[in-house]
């Protein structure tokens, strides 16, 4: 999937460093897994020939499986500017936009949700006021729960961070409360492939932003 051009100053997230912090396991996962077939498969072609093959539809069928969940994370609908934390090569305010239907938008200061029309059947994004204001319409109409999901998890953790580098929106425990419910989610629907090798890193991440934070305004207390 192909973005509208992106803001000037802006990066994809597909371009930062948290996307490779999150498919790093993937591939490693999927060339271990690979690696083992292979292995297995050869040892099958010496011994009985031509029933090697039984090997290849898993071997497709793994390929195809771990692509696409490498795929998903890679679509992600955001981008932040260069003071985000994820990218942190300006002192300024940290922006977070997302891509809807129509385009790039500042995913503003109200929490997002995304919820399916009951006669139109659009994904439709709002935002959790009182009035459940449109945002505009999902950019992946045909995506399932767990790809916006997924999404939902990464814009949440862009925009807490770029709250606690402005110092605006929610607080950091609230950010954190949401992220411990959200991590959980991602984990059992995306990572669950690799015990050990794909564990959650925004809470630490939060945390250890947190503390420099502090430690910055008590040094110049």
């Amino acid at each position: 999937m192909e973005f509208d051009e992106i803001p000037e100053g802006f990066i994809l997230f597909r371009q930062t460093e948290r996307f490779s912090e999150m498919v790093k396991p993937l591939i490693k996962s999927l060339l271990i897994i690979i690696s083992g077939l292979l292995i297995i498969f050869i040892l099958i072609l010496f011994y009985y020939g031509i029933f090697s093959i039984i090997i290849l539809p898993f071997l497709f069928a793994i390929t195809a499986f771990f692509s696409k969940r490498i795929a998903a994370i890679r679509e992600t609908p955001i981008c932040v500017n260069n003071a985000h934390p994820w990218i942190g090569e300006e002192d300024s305010d940290s922006i977070v936009m997302l891509h809807h239907l129509r385009g790039w938008k500042d995913a503003g200061e109200v929490n997002l949700r995304v919820v399916k029309r009951q006669l139109s059947r659009e994904w439709t994004i709002t935002l959790e006021d009182q009035g459940r204001t449109d945002f505009g319409l999902w950019l992946f109409q045909s995506a399932k729960q767990n790809q916006i999901d997924l999404h939902l998890f990464f814009l949440k953790e862009a925009i807490a961070l770029r709250n606690m580098q402005n110092g605006s929106g929610d607080d950091f425990e609230s950010a954190r409360i949401r992220e411990e419910d959200d991590s959980g989610l991602l984990e059992r629907n995306w990572l669950d492939t690799t015990p050990g090798q794909n564990e959650i890193e925004f809470g630490a991440l939060l945390r250890n932003a947190k503390m420099e934070t502090d430690d910055s305004t008590n040094g110049e207390g």
